[in-house]
């Protein structure tokens, strides 16, 4: 495009239009091309799977200019293989995708999605400035006029030596866009009422009179204000060094920033107390932004997420921005950023992206990327359904952590980290006489497993259930669970699961059908082979939700009320097997 210089209409913050601004796309994004590299527009990246040999397998989406029937953008997925990788999507950008990928990702740091902030940013109103108080005459400030940000003020920290406690911050006037003049002026409900009933006293006199002069600019004039209200009065942004104890996370497949103002309190109170003084000194009002009484700040600074640290302990990259655990995966933006760094950070996230590269520039490598083919997905079709078949809808819920391989451990510390996992079930028995007279008693499983963990909602592709099936141990019987799921990053996940059905001294028979033990699989594993362990945890079924399931049975094929009378005959018949045995002490001896 063809670049003028700055027409100075403040629209810098909401992008400038003229190309007077160095953007990406006017300095390294123009140069990398030059210089051979292939930019693609208008993907999406989705996956990031490690390879055995080296580098990474990158899924991405691209979409396409055309749309579909329904209006919905064309899409197709694509594949790259490369060596290094390095992430700038943002703080946002960059965390959520590492967090869609934790399952291709297992390694990745607990301190994923940790250490979040604004960078202390605050924003406040200077409203109808005046030249004094007097007369009330207005200060002409003229904020949409200019560059956004011209001035800084800058209040020091406690480590610079001064004496002073707490922490700094920056204070800086800031412009806006010529057309909010008017956005300002036609938001104060009382005038615009005024100017409209003025306005059609006026037309109504004209008509009156019998007058037909046309004196509509006059009148459009009158209806949009004088702009006097937005000519003197001017934002205020604040930023500095709050407390990164904020938190990024997924919720249901959707981005969420946990994050309070409590923590940062005494520091958001002093940066106010700077921004009433000036905004006194113009004789203006002040006002702040309405999020804030709401414990919410805006932000256009978020750092933190991928932080950095010492260790994996301490934080998700090292020095270099290179994710522990994953060699040449690394995070070259702000989202590397420990905490905040005082003042617009943008050319401290260069600064930093560039030592990370030039990192990698002095270990050379001659490997170039790679397209490749994009896999088809398992076909998941069980199988027509015979004979009498019997249906019921089922749902656990209880706790999952990643890294965990015990399903104990893995519930206990999941429940610490409020780490949820779900399941709701509708288990099919296709033929009722064949599933008793088999010695698995197999079933199939469809619907749906919720966990923020893997991206939210997602549907069961496939599943297996077994009831009553025998084990090593003669008093042992096991209900076992198998679903094969996709994450947000399309990563195949299985999930296993069993329930121990045994006579334990005591009233175990609740505790013992209402629990299932599970782990996830990396991959999609078949009943009888093993993979990988991503997780652990446990669920169970609440009583509210049992009594729930009992009304859900239902049955198709002739004979319905006889196919469901079979199954809970077989049902009650194998409680009562395991439950009428002698009981074991816990060490599996007889009592």
């Amino acid at each position: 495009m063809t670049r003028l210089s700055c027409r100075l209409c403040g629209e810098c913050d909401i992008g400038c239009n003229e190309g007077s601004k160095s953007t990406l796309d006017h300095n390294y994004l123009s140069a990398a091309s030059f210089h051979g590299a292939d930019l693609r527009t208008s993907c999406e990246v989705t996956s990031i799977v490690p390879l055995r040999e080296g580098g990474y397998a990158v899924g991405y989406v691209r979409y396409e200019p055309d749309s579909d029937a329904e209006g919905h953008r064309v899409r197709s997925r694509h594949k790259i293989h490369c060596k290094q990788l390095f992430l700038a999507a943002g703080a946002l950008g960059t965390t959520s995708l590492l967090l869609r990928n934790r399952v291709n990702l297992p390694l990745l740091s607990r301190a994923l999605g940790t250490r979040f902030c604004g960078n202390g940013d605050l924003l406040t109103f200077a409203m109808g400035a005046q030249s004094d108080t007097s007369t009330h005459h207005p200060r002409v400030i003229d904020g949409s006029y200019g560059p956004v940000i011209t001035t800084s003020i800058r209040v020091p920290d406690s480590v610079d030596g001064t004496g002073r406690e707490g922490r700094g911050y920056y204070v800086q006037e800031a412009g806006f866009p010529e057309f909010a003049n008017w956005l300002i002026e036609t938001a104060q409900v009382t005038s615009s009422l005024q100017r409209a009933a003025k306005i059609a006293r006026d037309l109504l006199l004209y008509r009156l009179r019998g007058l037909n002069e046309s004196t509509i600019s006059a009148e459009v004039a009158q209806a949009i204000g004088h702009g006097r209200l937005g000519a003197s009065s001017l934002p205020l942004l604040g930023m500095g060094r709050d407390v990164a104890d904020g938190r990024v996370v997924l919720s249901d497949g959707e981005l969420d920033v946990i994050w309070s103002t409590f923590t940062s309190t005494k520091y958001f109170a002093e940066m106010r107390g700077t921004m009433r003084e000036l905004s006194d000194t113009l004789h203006a009002d002040f006002h702040d932004n309405p999020l804030w009484w709401t414990n919410r700040v805006v932000t256009v600074h978020p750092l933190g997420g991928a932080p950095m640290g010492r260790s994996a302990h301490e934080g998700l990259v090292d020095r270099w921005g290179e994710v522990f655990g994953y060699p040449g995966l690394y995070v070259v933006d702000g989202a590397s950023m420990p905490g905040p760094v005082g003042p617009n950070p943008a050319l401290t996230s260069a600064a930093v992206a560039d030592r990370a590269v030039q990192h990698t520039l002095d270990q050379p490598t001659s490997w170039r990327a790679t397209d490749l083919d994009e896999e088809e997905d398992e076909v998941t079709d069980q199988g027509p359904t015979e004979g009498r078949s019997v249906a019921f809808t089922e749902q656990m819920k209880g706790y999952l952590a990643l890294g965990e391989t015990d399903p104990m451990a893995g519930w206990r510390t999941a429940r610490q980290l409020n780490h949820r996992f779900m399941f709701e079930l509708t288990i099919t028995v296709p033929d009722v006489e064949r599933f008793i007279d088999a010695g698995d008693h197999p079933g199939t499983a469809e619907g749906f497993v919720r966990c923020d963990l893997l991206g939210g909602r997602l549907p069961v592709q496939r599943g297996w259930f077994n009831l009553f099936v025998e084990t090593e141990r003669a008093d042992t019987r096991e209900m076992r669970y198998r679903l094969w799921l996709r994450d947000l990053a399309r990563a195949p996940i299985t999930m296993v699961g069993f329930k121990t059905v045994r006579n334990d001294p005591g009233m175990d028979i609740w505790a013992d059908t209402s629990t299932l033990y599970i782990t996830l699989l990396k991959g999609h594993v078949l009943p009888g082979e093993t993979g990988s362990v991503l997780g652990a945890g446990m669920l169970r079924i609440l009583p509210g939700d049992f009594a729930k399931q009992v009304t859900t049975f239902r049955a198709d094929g002739r004979g319905r009320v006889r196919a469901i009378g079979q199954f809970a005959a077989h049902f009650a018949k194998s409680l009562i097997h395991s439950y009428g045995m002698r009981p074991t002490s816990r060490r599996g001896e007889p009592t």
